[in-house]
This record gives C-alpha cells, sequence and structure tokens, in this order.
C-alpha cells in the first residue's frame, strides 16, 4: 500500500534529500486567482529523482479525467509511468456546484468554455507546481485525458503546442485531432461509443502527420479506469508505454 505524505514534507523530501528512495503520493489543492476556483490535484512521485536534470529533466504526465470522475482513479496509468521516471499529476477540473456540462446542440461550440477552463487548469497547474519540483520538464509535459478529459488537453496542445510533448486520449469524441505532426497523438478507442465526425484522423492523415489511433479491443467508454477490467487497463498501459518509448521521445527510465 502507498503511503501518503503531507505535500509539505513531500516538498521538503524533494528538496532536501533529491537522491532518497521515493514511494509517496500527495494531495494539493491549487488556486486560479483569475477564476478564484479551487484545483485539486494528485500527484504520484516517481521511485527517485536522483538522475533527474542531469542529463535531462525527468517527464512530467498531467492527467485529465472523464467528465464527473474522480482525478483518483487513473492510478493504473500514473503508477506506470512512475515506475519509469514520470512525476505525474492528476487534476480535478469538475468541481461541486458547477454548471452541467451540455449534452444536446452543438457540443463543440457548447462544450468550447468548459474545455478552455480546464486547459487553463493545465496551465496553471505546470506554472505553480514547476518551482516545487525544478528537476522535472514543466515546458513540455505529456497529456493524458479520458473522455472530456481529452477534449481538454487537446484543447491545450492545440493552444499551447511548442509546450506539448505528446496528448494521449482514451476515447475522446468531441474534440477534433489536429491534423499537425507536433504535438504527436496518440488515441486509445472504446469499443462501445464513436467520435463525432471530424474527430478522428483518416488512415491517410494518421500516415501522414504521424497520429496513432488504437482500438483497445473490449474496451467500454467507462471501462478506460481503475474500475475497469484488468485485461483493459493492461493494454492502455502497455500501449501507452510503448507510444512514450520510442527513441529520442521522452526521457523515460527504465522500470
Amino acid at each position: 500500500m502507498i503511503r501518503k505524505l503531507s505535500l509539505l514534507g513531500s516538498f521538503l523530501l524533494l528538496a532536501g534529500c533529491a537522491s532518497q528512495f521515493i514511494d509517496k503520493e500527495a494531495d494539493l489543492t491549487l488556486h486560479n486567482r483569475a477564476r478564484n476556483r479551487n484545483i485539486p490535484v494528485h500527484i504520484y512521485q516517481p521511485p527517485t529523482v536522483s538522475t533527474c536534470g542531469s542529463p535531462a529533466p525527468c517527464p512530467v504526465a498531467l492527467i485529465s479525467g472523464g467528465y464527473g470522475v474522480s482525478h483518483y482513479a487513473y492510478s493504473f496509468i500514473a503508477q506506470a509511468l512512475t515506475a519509469r521516471g514520470f512525476l505525474v499529476v492528476s487534476v480535478q477540473h469538475d468541481l461541486p456546484g458547477d454548471a452541467p456540462i451540455p449534452r444536446d446542440g452543438n457540443l463543440y461550440e457548447l462544450r468550447a468554455p468548459f474545455w478552455a477552463r480546464g486547459a487553463e487548469n493545465l496551465a496553471l497547474v505546470a506554472r505553480q507546481l514547476e518551482p516545487k519540483f525544478p528537476t522535472f520538464n514543466w515546458a513540455r509535459p505529456v497529456l493524458i485525458g479520458h473522455s472530456n478529459g481529452g477534449d481538454i488537453s487537446l484543447w491545450y496542445a492545440r493552444e499551447h503546442a511548442a509546450a506539448t510533448s505528446a496528448v494521449i486520449t482514451l476515447d475522446h469524441r468531441r474534440m477534433p485531432i489536429a491534423r499537425v505532426s507536433r504535438p504527436t497523438v496518440l488515441s486509445l478507442r472504446g469499443t462501445d461509443f464513436p467520435a463525432d465526425a471530424g474527430v478522428l484522423p483518416t488512415t491517410a492523415e494518421q500516415q501522414q502527420f504521424g497520429i496513432e489511433v488504437t482500438t483497445i479491443q473490449g474496451a467500454k467508454h467507462d471501462e478506460m479506469q481503475d474500475s475497469g477490467p484488468e485485461e483493459v487497463k493492461r493494454a492502455i498501459t502497455e500501449r501507452i508505454i510503448a507510444f512514450l518509448s520510442r527513441p529520442g521521445f521522452t526521457t523515460m527510465r527504465s522500470p
């Protein structure tokens, strides 16, 4: 069982004992002053940070969950990445009292403000956590998002392409994948719901821009989280690790 420490204690350990073995998680609530809005996050730290920053910073992944899904619900992805040197931050975008997300009409137009708010959350998370974890690559994080969180991640990447290493979506359905080569995109698809027209690139576009679209056999949209079947979670993490392990892509460590 992973032991949770206070965030202050975690920061002190990182600052004072960067070469020690670290195996812990931490909760933090950040604050957006402009919106007067809290942003709860859960931080997963890698086993060791002794090699981070030398010769290159260790990678960062920002996870955005599906609408109405807890930011704690993607630990299977976070733990696979932390074992390989990532610092992972799972972000809670939806808060009690928020207006419900639109479900009818032109969903791209109606949900765009929600995606823009989520992208602002991701930018703020990177800005506020970088001073606390300076040996990690906050300049170009990997973005991972499930469903509406995938839409948020793609919105951020469109607005901050140079500040995004890669985007990985789990069955997002509304935000079109940009037909560009950078940042590179992996979209893992479920089997029970189609994406909206134009969201996914054609086979020719995938080849042209290096975009990868892969169906996870047997995966249902709502099962691409901790509560899903073990075989589905295993297939998701294997595909993510293979995608991020390509030569020269990230500074991923061996587990």
